[in-house]
């Protein structure tokens, strides 16, 4: 009955889902725009998703690619779909959480209150609701069965369950390596509620009588509890270091230039405080939230002193409220990796961050609140009802942060409506206008974004993508410019202002930027083909051929390039030099593309 109305919660909120739309943040990158997905599940997608640190999500997360190519046999574009798997994804880990728990505990209420408040949490509707936050939903899976499996193997002391912990912690590790944090949970649940510390203390007791060997002995037996981690602390270890090559190869990570250690230090205080904050109080959501130049001390002052405090009073009460020390810590340390001392992109925190480590802080207060009603029962009644308020206040703001969801146009608009000086939302609010054809509403969005932040790549390069319609090419190419001298890696600037030269017929400058974007980007069919386009236009046929053909090796179906190739032969055939007069019959096609790097430079 229990895992009934858990399923139920879930439905109520969240079903809304399967009529939103794919949204302009990594969707693209994830789905829309990419070729190895859309080929469903192969041999050369299998390696691929193994193989590739995808340079556009800056990730390693073969398992997470996996998911979305079999979503994609079976759905192809239909969004709703998409949205309807992250959603059972979402009810599976709720109904996991409530077995471990139950299972852990032996509590039922205590243990589906935490399931409940995990399953409609305004928090965790950006993990659910956003396709492309597949790896949330999914990792977490695992990271649940691998604690189930944990469970069975301390009861059974049989290593196959041992070993399928393991494989699960894996198999979480390759949707998203944010379960780094594994072993260290293990360890805390190890002391409550398994109680795996006292029980090795009373089988001390009886090992002899002498204080030395005694003492050994303790050490020994607590030992062997870490040892068994050792496994699952170097996956952790190997697994931090693929995801930190993954995220420099993609250009995510941030310098210490660009944001001191002091301020990283600073901004993760705020986070874990403004988590708590909005764990209670949770209004004015966003999907980003831009880090600041500096953060006043009046910010970081309460934060530092509240976690500080919290830390201390969950280490002096460890005896008298062990839930208390798991769940704060358990808050604590699933954060790490996401808290912004190694920082990727510029936000300063993001809801997604805790889909997992809410749970901590939901079992502190779950667990707390037994104990009150424990010790003051004529509380009782009134703890109760005003615990299922909170449910219902929770589901209906749930209800209308899920709505914001629906596409890009209604997720940015609530961004701008919720922050301030969001660089990020002005810009995405531009590319979401851009993509319904208001481009005069995109440029002024762009420019926003850049009255904002100065500096700002994607909002250039965008700007200029806006320039290249109008044909004011000048304007076009210096903010295309601007935009790869800021980010040398642009794939789609350096792309992009290739076909500006093209139309300027500065065919050199044109072919100088294909083959800059092919050093990054060996394997870019389009670029392949325009620069073939480009040596065509400097009377270089032989050499063009090359290219076109390279470019149908690694995209047989190009139609663009085998247009070009056939012209180029007959070109050649006909010992005819091709003119700027009879480029139009080369070059089939000088659109611009769309910038649609956007997000997933500053979102993980």
């Amino acid at each position: 009955m229990t895992m009934l109305l858990l399923y139920l919660a879930n439905l109520i909120i969240y079903w809304q889902v399967h009529n939103f739309d794919f949204i302009i943040l990594d969707d693209p990158v994830y789905i829309l725009s990419n070729q190895m997905v859309q080929r469903g599940l192969t041999f050369d997608g299998l390696k691929w998703a193994f193989m590739t640190f995808d340079y556009n999500t800056a990730n390693w997360h073969p398992l997470t690619w996996l998911s979305f190519m079999l979503d994609w046999q079976l759905y192809g574009m239909n969004a709703g779909s998409y949205h309807w798997t992250n959603l059972h994804l979402h009810i599976a880990n709720t109904l996991m959480l409530f077995v471990v728990l139950h299972r852990m505990t032996k509590t039922l209420w205590q243990s589906a209150f935490v399931a409940v408040l995990f399953a409609v949490h305004p928090l965790h509707v950006e993990s659910v609701a956003w396709i492309s936050e597949r790896k949330d939903v999914l990792c977490t899976l695992f990271w649940f069965l691998a604690i189930w499996t944990y469970l069975r193997y301390i009861e059974r002391k049989a290593y196959k369950w041992y070993f399928a912990t393991i494989l699960f912690f894996v198999l979480g590790l390759t949707a998203k390596p944010m379960v780094v944090t594994f072993p260290f949970v293990l360890i805390l649940l190890d002391y409550w509620p398994l109680h795996r510390f006292e029980q090795q203390t009373k089988e001390i007791q009886t090992c002899v009588n002498f204080r030395k060997a005694s003492f050994f002995c303790f050490r020994r037996s607590n030992l062997h509890l870490f040892l068994e981690k050792l496994p699952f602390l170097i996956l952790s270890f190997i697994f931090s270091a693929i995801t930190f090559l993954a995220q420099k190869s993609g250009d995510a990570l941030q310098s210490l230039a660009d944001l001191p250690l002091t301020l990283r230090i600073a901004n993760a205080f705020v986070a874990y405080f403004t988590y708590i904050v909005k764990m209670i109080w949770p209004f004015n959501l966003a999907v980003f939230y831009p880090i600041p130049d500096a953060w006043p001390v009046w910010h970081i002052l309460p934060a530092f002193t509240l976690i500080v405090f919290i830390s201390t009073m969950a280490v002096f009460l460890i005896k008298s409220y062990p839930y208390f020390f798991t769940g704060w810590f358990w808050y604590l340390g699933t954060l790490v990796p996401v808290i912004g001392l190694v920082q990727v992109g510029t936000q300063s925190m993001a809801d997604r961050y805790t889909y997992i480590p809410l749970t901590g802080l939901f079992i502190v207060i779950v667990w707390g609140t037994a104990d009150i009603i424990n010790k003051r029962y004529p509380l009782k009644i009134f703890i109760h009802l005003f615990s299922v308020c909170i449910i219902c206040v929770f589901m209906i703001v749930s209800w209308f942060q899920i709505q914001q969801w629906r596409n890009s146009l209604t997720l940015f608009k609530h961004t701008l409506a919720v922050t301030m000086e969001n660089y990020f939302a002005w810009n995405g609010m531009g590319v979401a206008l851009r993509m319904l054809g208001d481009f005069n509403g995109a440029e002024l969005h762009f420019k926003e974004a850049l009255h904002i932040r100065p500096l700002f790549a994607e909002a250039h390069a965008n700007l200029g993508g806006i320039y290249y319609r109008r044909n004011e090419l000048n304007s076009a190419a210096f903010h295309l410019y601007e935009a790869i001298r800021l980010s040398p890696r642009f794939e789609n600037a350096i792309f992009n202002l290739g076909h500006v030269y093209l139309v300027q017929k500065k065919y050199a400058e044109a072919g100088d930027e294909y083959k800059k974007l092919l050093k990054l980007f060996p394997n870019h069919a389009e670029a392949h083909n325009y620069l073939g386009v480009a040596l065509i236009c400097q009377n270089n046929i032989d050499e063009a051929i090359r290219e076109f053909e390279t470019a149908l090796k690694i995209q047989p179906t190009y139609i663009k390039a085998k247009i070009n190739l056939s012209n180029a032969l007959k070109a050649k055939n006909s010992v005819i030099n091709t003119s700027d007069e009879n480029f139009s019959n080369v070059m089939d096609s000088n659109k611009i593309s769309d910038t649609q790097k956007s997000v997933s430079e500053q979102l993980q």
